[in-house]
Protein backbone atom coordinates (compact mmCIF):
# COMPACT_ATOMS: atom_id res chain seq x y z
CA UNK A 1 0.00 0.00 0.00
CA UNK A 2 1.88 3.03 -1.29
CA UNK A 3 -0.16 5.65 1.08
CA UNK A 4 -0.14 3.59 4.27
CA UNK A 5 -1.15 0.60 5.81
CA UNK A 6 -3.78 0.04 8.83
CA UNK A 7 -1.90 -2.83 9.63
CA UNK A 8 -0.63 -3.09 13.60
CA UNK A 9 2.15 -4.90 12.80
CA UNK A 10 3.76 -4.23 9.24
CA UNK A 11 6.92 -5.70 8.56
CA UNK A 12 9.33 -2.75 8.84
CA UNK A 13 13.45 -2.42 8.84
CA UNK A 14 14.83 -0.08 11.18
CA UNK A 15 19.02 -0.04 11.22
CA UNK A 16 19.35 1.49 8.31
CA UNK A 17 22.97 2.71 9.55
CA UNK A 18 24.32 -0.56 9.39
CA UNK A 19 23.88 -1.43 5.56
CA UNK A 20 24.73 -0.32 2.35
CA UNK A 21 22.03 -2.30 -0.59
CA UNK A 22 18.73 -3.16 0.73
CA UNK A 23 16.53 -5.97 -1.94
CA UNK A 24 13.34 -6.31 -1.89
CA UNK A 25 12.13 -9.81 -3.03
CA UNK A 26 9.09 -11.43 -4.03
CA UNK A 27 8.06 -14.50 -6.14
CA UNK A 28 7.15 -12.27 -9.20
CA UNK A 29 9.27 -13.41 -12.21
CA UNK A 30 10.19 -8.96 -11.83
CA UNK A 31 9.68 -7.50 -9.02
CA UNK A 32 9.45 -3.53 -8.49
CA UNK A 33 10.41 -2.43 -5.11
CA UNK A 34 7.32 -0.42 -3.14
CA UNK A 35 8.18 3.18 -3.32
CA UNK A 36 7.91 3.13 0.59
CA UNK A 37 10.80 0.95 1.11
CA UNK A 38 13.01 2.76 -1.57
CA UNK A 39 12.35 5.98 -0.07
CA UNK A 40 12.97 4.75 3.10
CA UNK A 41 15.90 3.40 2.30
CA UNK A 42 17.86 6.33 -0.11
CA UNK A 43 16.66 8.79 3.45
CA UNK A 44 19.56 6.84 4.94
CA UNK A 45 21.92 6.26 1.56
CA UNK A 46 21.01 2.84 0.91
CA UNK A 47 20.22 1.74 -2.28
CA UNK A 48 17.93 -0.53 -3.24
CA UNK A 49 17.61 -3.69 -5.78
CA UNK A 50 14.56 -5.51 -7.06
CA UNK A 51 14.59 -9.33 -8.28
CA UNK A 52 14.34 -11.54 -11.78
CA UNK A 53 12.85 -14.79 -10.80
CA UNK A 54 13.26 -17.98 -11.82
CA UNK A 55 12.47 -21.66 -9.98
CA UNK A 56 10.74 -21.76 -6.66
CA UNK A 57 13.00 -20.84 -3.17
CA UNK A 58 12.12 -19.84 -0.32
CA UNK A 59 12.01 -16.55 0.58
CA UNK A 60 15.26 -15.50 2.35
CA UNK A 61 17.06 -12.23 4.23
CA UNK A 62 20.56 -12.23 4.06
CA UNK A 63 22.74 -9.25 5.52
CA UNK A 64 25.96 -8.08 4.62
CA UNK A 65 28.55 -6.44 6.75
CA UNK A 66 32.23 -6.07 6.07
CA UNK A 67 34.62 -5.56 8.76
CA UNK A 68 37.65 -5.50 8.67
CA UNK A 69 40.08 -6.95 11.18
CA UNK A 70 40.72 -3.40 13.11
CA UNK A 71 37.05 -3.44 13.88
CA UNK A 72 37.06 -6.35 16.04
CA UNK A 73 39.26 -6.84 19.02
CA UNK A 74 41.58 -10.00 18.51
CA UNK A 75 40.76 -11.31 22.37
CA UNK A 76 37.12 -11.13 21.98
CA UNK A 77 36.18 -10.47 18.52
CA UNK A 78 33.61 -8.16 19.62
CA UNK A 79 32.85 -4.56 17.45
CA UNK A 80 35.50 -2.60 18.97
CA UNK A 81 36.25 1.93 17.99
CA UNK A 82 39.25 2.85 16.54
CA UNK A 83 40.90 5.48 15.21
CA UNK A 84 43.28 5.85 11.98
CA UNK A 85 46.92 5.93 12.24
CA UNK A 86 48.56 7.79 9.09
CA UNK A 87 47.60 10.42 6.49
CA UNK A 88 47.37 7.27 3.91
CA UNK A 89 44.77 5.42 5.82
CA UNK A 90 43.09 8.87 6.46
CA UNK A 91 42.82 9.70 2.39
CA UNK A 92 42.28 6.32 1.62
CA UNK A 93 39.25 5.83 3.88
CA UNK A 94 35.77 5.31 2.11
CA UNK A 95 32.53 4.98 3.58
CA UNK A 96 31.44 1.54 2.64
CA UNK A 97 34.56 0.49 4.75
CA UNK A 98 33.29 2.23 7.84
CA UNK A 99 32.30 0.48 10.92
CA UNK A 100 28.85 0.28 11.35
CA UNK A 101 28.73 -0.62 14.74
CA UNK A 102 30.38 2.66 15.81
CA UNK A 103 27.54 4.54 13.84
CA UNK A 104 25.70 7.15 16.43
CA UNK A 105 21.87 6.52 16.59
CA UNK A 106 21.09 9.31 18.85
CA UNK A 107 20.01 12.71 17.33
CA UNK A 108 21.15 15.47 19.16
CA UNK A 109 18.37 16.72 21.69
CA UNK A 110 17.77 20.19 21.98
CA UNK A 111 19.54 22.09 24.55
CA UNK A 112 17.76 25.68 26.38
CA UNK A 113 19.71 27.98 25.70
CA UNK A 114 20.78 26.70 22.71
CA UNK A 115 24.26 26.46 22.31
CA UNK A 116 24.72 28.55 19.95
CA UNK A 117 23.06 31.41 21.25
CA UNK A 118 25.52 30.85 24.76
CA UNK A 119 28.44 33.22 24.59
CA UNK A 120 29.94 30.99 27.67
CA UNK A 121 30.54 27.21 27.17
CA UNK A 122 32.12 24.72 29.35
CA UNK A 123 34.56 21.68 27.26
CA UNK A 124 35.57 18.57 28.40
CA UNK A 125 38.33 16.58 26.99
CA UNK A 126 38.28 12.94 27.42
CA UNK A 127 42.22 12.71 27.39
CA UNK A 128 42.34 9.30 29.63
CA UNK A 129 45.63 7.14 29.53
CA UNK A 130 45.51 7.38 25.48
CA UNK A 131 41.75 6.36 24.73
CA UNK A 132 40.00 3.38 23.42
CA UNK A 133 40.19 1.78 26.51
CA UNK A 134 37.15 -0.16 27.82
CA UNK A 135 34.85 2.12 25.65
CA UNK A 136 36.19 1.31 22.35
CA UNK A 137 33.75 -1.82 23.06
CA UNK A 138 30.49 -0.94 21.12
CA UNK A 139 28.36 -3.61 22.75
CA UNK A 140 29.54 -3.08 26.45
CA UNK A 141 32.30 -4.12 28.61
CA UNK A 142 32.64 -5.71 31.34
CA UNK A 143 35.10 -3.60 33.42
CA UNK A 144 33.77 -3.14 36.89
CA UNK A 145 35.24 0.39 37.25
CA UNK A 146 35.32 2.09 33.50
CA UNK A 147 35.81 5.34 32.65
CA UNK A 148 32.42 7.37 32.84
CA UNK A 149 31.27 10.69 32.42
CA UNK A 150 27.76 11.66 34.77
CA UNK A 151 27.54 15.40 34.70
CA UNK A 152 26.65 16.13 30.76
CA UNK A 153 24.00 19.04 32.50
CA UNK A 154 27.08 21.53 33.26
CA UNK A 155 28.90 20.80 30.06
CA UNK A 156 28.27 21.78 26.22
CA UNK A 157 30.87 20.38 24.08
CA UNK A 158 32.46 16.82 24.87
CA UNK A 159 35.89 15.98 22.81
CA UNK A 160 37.20 12.21 22.91
CA UNK A 161 41.13 12.73 22.51
CA UNK A 162 43.74 9.88 21.69
CA UNK A 163 47.23 9.68 19.90
CA UNK A 164 46.01 8.39 16.96
CA UNK A 165 46.26 10.82 13.80
CA UNK A 166 42.22 10.84 13.59
CA UNK A 167 40.68 10.24 16.72
CA UNK A 168 36.96 9.11 15.55
CA UNK A 169 34.86 9.36 19.43
CA UNK A 170 33.46 5.45 20.31
CA UNK A 171 29.52 5.58 19.65
CA UNK A 172 28.71 4.88 23.19
CA UNK A 173 30.29 8.61 24.08
CA UNK A 174 28.80 10.47 21.06
CA UNK A 175 25.06 8.97 22.39
CA UNK A 176 25.53 9.53 25.83
CA UNK A 177 26.40 12.93 24.69
CA UNK A 178 23.61 13.26 22.31
CA UNK A 179 21.22 12.57 24.26
CA UNK A 180 21.75 15.68 26.82
CA UNK A 181 22.31 18.06 24.25
CA UNK A 182 25.84 18.11 24.30
CA UNK A 183 28.46 18.45 21.41
CA UNK A 184 31.33 15.84 20.52
CA UNK A 185 34.24 16.60 18.85
CA UNK A 186 37.16 14.20 17.66
CA UNK A 187 40.83 15.20 17.04
CA UNK A 188 43.31 15.53 14.55
CA UNK A 189 46.81 15.11 16.17
CA UNK A 190 50.31 15.17 14.60
CA UNK A 191 53.16 15.66 16.71
CA UNK A 192 56.73 15.11 16.44
CA UNK A 193 59.08 14.43 13.93
CA UNK A 194 56.61 12.53 11.48
CA UNK A 195 53.88 14.67 12.27
CA UNK A 196 55.69 17.21 11.22
CA UNK A 197 56.76 15.48 8.32
CA UNK A 198 52.67 14.86 7.37
CA UNK A 199 52.10 18.11 7.79
CA UNK A 200 54.52 19.26 5.51
CA UNK A 201 52.56 17.01 2.80
CA UNK A 202 49.08 18.09 3.17
CA UNK A 203 49.67 21.72 3.81
CA UNK A 204 51.81 22.40 1.12
CA UNK A 205 49.28 23.06 -1.30
CA UNK A 206 45.27 23.61 -2.02
CA UNK A 207 44.56 20.80 -3.46
CA UNK A 208 46.12 18.24 -0.86
CA UNK A 209 44.35 20.23 2.41
CA UNK A 210 41.30 20.91 0.96
CA UNK A 211 41.51 16.53 0.32
CA UNK A 212 42.01 16.04 4.02
CA UNK A 213 39.66 18.33 4.69
CA UNK A 214 37.07 16.72 2.80
CA UNK A 215 37.74 13.27 4.18
CA UNK A 216 37.23 14.33 7.72
CA UNK A 217 33.98 16.19 6.88
CA UNK A 218 32.66 12.86 5.53
CA UNK A 219 33.73 10.82 9.10
CA UNK A 220 32.18 13.30 11.06
CA UNK A 221 28.77 12.79 8.48
CA UNK A 222 29.18 9.41 8.40
CA UNK A 223 29.37 8.53 12.03
CA UNK A 224 27.56 10.97 13.16
CA UNK A 225 29.33 13.05 15.78
CA UNK A 226 29.87 16.83 15.53
CA UNK A 227 33.33 18.43 14.91
CA UNK A 228 36.74 18.29 15.01
CA UNK A 229 39.68 19.43 17.61
CA UNK A 230 42.79 20.24 15.41
CA UNK A 231 46.01 20.01 17.52
CA UNK A 232 49.54 20.71 15.52
CA UNK A 233 51.72 20.01 17.81
CA UNK A 234 54.82 20.14 15.69
CA UNK A 235 56.98 23.02 14.04
CA UNK A 236 55.55 24.06 10.72
CA UNK A 237 57.90 25.09 7.82
CA UNK A 238 56.86 28.61 6.19
CA UNK A 239 54.44 26.80 3.13
CA UNK A 240 52.78 24.56 5.58
CA UNK A 241 51.75 27.81 8.38
CA UNK A 242 50.47 30.19 5.83
CA UNK A 243 48.16 27.50 4.26
CA UNK A 244 47.17 26.23 8.07
CA UNK A 245 44.39 29.35 8.29
CA UNK A 246 43.35 28.47 4.96
CA UNK A 247 42.62 24.24 5.57
CA UNK A 248 41.30 25.63 8.81
CA UNK A 249 38.88 27.62 6.92
CA UNK A 250 37.57 25.50 4.32
CA UNK A 251 36.86 22.56 7.13
CA UNK A 252 34.74 24.79 9.28
CA UNK A 253 32.97 26.35 6.33
CA UNK A 254 32.91 22.71 5.04
CA UNK A 255 31.38 21.14 8.21
CA UNK A 256 29.48 23.69 8.46
CA UNK A 257 27.38 23.67 5.19
CA UNK A 258 27.50 19.21 5.75
CA UNK A 259 26.73 19.03 9.75
CA UNK A 260 24.71 21.86 10.91
CA UNK A 261 25.37 22.64 14.48
CA UNK A 262 28.87 21.54 14.17
CA UNK A 263 32.11 23.27 15.48
CA UNK A 264 35.79 23.29 14.77
CA UNK A 265 38.55 24.15 17.37
CA UNK A 266 42.42 25.09 17.25
CA UNK A 267 44.24 23.69 19.93
CA UNK A 268 47.19 26.50 21.00
CA UNK A 269 50.19 25.15 20.09
CA UNK A 270 51.62 26.55 17.21
CA UNK A 271 52.61 30.49 16.08
CA UNK A 272 51.64 32.41 13.07
CA UNK A 273 55.85 32.07 12.32
CA UNK A 274 55.43 28.46 12.29
CA UNK A 275 57.16 27.84 16.08
CA UNK A 276 55.78 24.92 18.44
CA UNK A 277 55.24 27.03 21.72
CA UNK A 278 52.40 26.89 23.94
CA UNK A 279 50.68 30.32 24.40
CA UNK A 280 48.28 29.09 27.43
CA UNK A 281 45.97 31.83 25.76
CA UNK A 282 44.55 33.92 22.84
CA UNK A 283 46.95 36.60 21.75
CA UNK A 284 48.19 38.12 18.44
CA UNK A 285 50.59 35.04 17.81
CA UNK A 286 47.96 32.59 17.23
CA UNK A 287 45.07 35.05 16.36
CA UNK A 288 45.00 33.83 12.59
CA UNK A 289 44.12 30.38 13.48
CA UNK A 290 41.68 31.33 16.39
CA UNK A 291 40.30 33.56 13.44
CA UNK A 292 40.35 30.63 11.05
CA UNK A 293 37.67 28.63 12.86
CA UNK A 294 35.02 28.75 15.52
CA UNK A 295 37.63 29.24 18.35
CA UNK A 296 40.89 27.99 20.48
CA UNK A 297 41.78 25.28 23.19
CA UNK A 298 44.62 26.89 25.05
CA UNK A 299 47.28 24.98 26.57
CA UNK A 300 46.33 23.81 30.18
CA UNK A 301 49.12 26.12 32.14
CA UNK A 302 46.55 29.37 31.97
CA UNK A 303 46.24 31.80 34.89
CA UNK A 304 43.46 33.84 35.75
CA UNK A 305 45.40 36.98 34.50
CA UNK A 306 45.49 34.94 30.62
CA UNK A 307 42.03 34.50 30.76
CA UNK A 308 41.34 38.16 31.71
CA UNK A 309 43.38 38.76 28.70
CA UNK A 310 41.71 36.23 26.55
CA UNK A 311 38.53 37.89 27.54
CA UNK A 312 39.83 41.40 26.51
CA UNK A 313 41.44 40.55 23.38
CA UNK A 314 38.38 38.46 22.73
CA UNK A 315 35.72 41.02 23.13
CA UNK A 316 38.09 43.10 20.71
CA UNK A 317 37.76 40.44 17.97
CA UNK A 318 34.30 40.65 18.46
CA UNK A 319 33.77 36.95 19.20
CA UNK A 320 32.82 37.08 22.82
Amino acid sequence: FLQGAESEAPYVFYHWQYIDVFNYFSHNMVTIPPAVWTNAAHRHGVIVLGDTQRGHHKARTNLYLSLTAKHYDPDTTEPISSGLQSLEELLSWKRSEANPFNVATVPLANREPSLASTPHRTLVSHDMMGGYLDDRFLQGAESEAPYVFYHWQYIDVFNYFSHNMVTIPPAVWTNAAHRHGVIVLGTFITEWTDGGKMCEVFLKEEESYRAVADRLVQIVHCYGFDGWLINIENPLGETAVKNTPLFLRYLTDQMHERVPGSMVLWYDSVLENGQLKWQNELNPSNRVFFSACDGIFTNYNWTEQSLERMKAYSAAQGRL
